[in-house]
């Protein structure tokens, strides 16, 4: 008499035949896993290999060479720095009483210089307005350097307008670095809003220059302004132009006036096909002939923008 296998044991057969297929899978997965990954392995190696074999570290001829760049590049750069900064203002002038004095001596020279062929208005202050007014402040000490350098430039530009021959000064204008925050915030709305910047003009480390903008605003002809900018040119400061605007005064042509008999009709007889033709003017000369042109040339309004450089000694100065 054959006997039944019972129910629990059909359920523990059934759960170990299906153990033992997972393991199976299980085991099959993971070597096809290692085969895998020792093939990256083994083309990592090969590429590690490749790299040495490949001797990408530089040759030691290289190194020499690139040394030898690199000290002639710093050459040049050195070079190019000392070439621009000739000539530069380099003041560390503090005392603000100094300044002062230094101040109303250049001011009243150049309100005395040349007031017979150029005119300015009465007690200008050439750009320095709030040192003149009442109850007006001192500078600070550490704002007197930059004062100074302005001074000595604008006081540089007046006369080249006088040399020149410039008919009037009626404004110069210069950055304002004095009575403003110092603050992030402050610098930043300054610069949006155009305002008072305290740290123009100051070459802080990691900048190789620092520039001073002058606004000059007078009435003179082309031949003026043409010697000016040749001027600027020829200065020993490193200066640049940045905006020229010229309006003319006046109309650029002369009208030409009919010679008149003592009616004052104009004097003129009938030429052939009857076209009027105008008597000769024996009494004119060239210069009262000539109708347009430099040598009656209209003066203009000539307003002129202007950047001053400073240079460091070098990228960390």
């Amino acid at each position: 008499m054959k006997h039944k296998p019972s129910l629990l044991f059909m359920i523990c057969a059934g759960v170990a035949a299906l153990l033992i297929v997972g393991s199976s899978v299980l085991v099959f997965l993971s070597f096809q896993k290692l085969k895998k990954t020792s093939k990256q392995l083994k083309n990592a190696e090969r590429a590690l290999v490749g790299y040495y074999q490949d001797a990408p570290f530089a040759s030691k001829a290289n190194v020499i060479q690139e040394k030898r760049n690199d000290y002639q590049l710093t050459g040049w750069y050195s070079n190019l720095v000392a070439q621009a900064s000739e000539g530069q203002l380099d003041l560390t002038e503090k005392r603000p009483s100094r300044f002062m004095d230094l101040l109303y001596r250049a001011q009243r020279r150049l309100l005395t210089n040349h007031l017979d062929r150029v005119t300015v208005p009465a007690k200008f202050a050439f750009g320095f307005d709030r040192y003149f007014g009442e109850g007006s402040q001192l500078p600070s000490p550490e704002q007197v350097p930059r004062l100074t350098q302005q001074l000595v430039i604008i006081n540089r530009l007046c006369r080249m307008l006088y040399a020149e021959g410039a008919e009037s000064i009626s404004s110069v204008g210069r950055d304002r670095f004095e009575g403003g925050s110092n603050s992030t915030a402050d610098r930043r709305s300054r610069r949006r809003a155009g305002a008072v910047d305290p740290d123009v003009g100051l070459i802080k480390p990691g900048m190789l220059f620092a520039k001073l903008t002058f606004t000059l605003e007078f009435v003179a002809t082309e031949r003026v302004v043409m010697g000016l900018l040749n001027r600027i040119s020829r200065d020993e400061l490193f200066i640049v132009p940045t905006r020229l605007s010229m309006r003319k005064t006046g109309n650029d042509v002369k009208l030409y006036e009919l010679p008149t008999d003592d009616e004052g009709k104009p004097v003129a007889s009938l030429g052939e096909a009857g076209t009027a033709v105008v008597a000769p003017e024996k009494e004119r000369s060239r210069l009262e002939r000539i109708v347009c042109g430099l040598p009656i040339e209209t003066p203009m309004q000539v307003q002129l923008t202007l950047s001053v450089y400073k240079f460091g000694k070098g990228p960390d100065a």
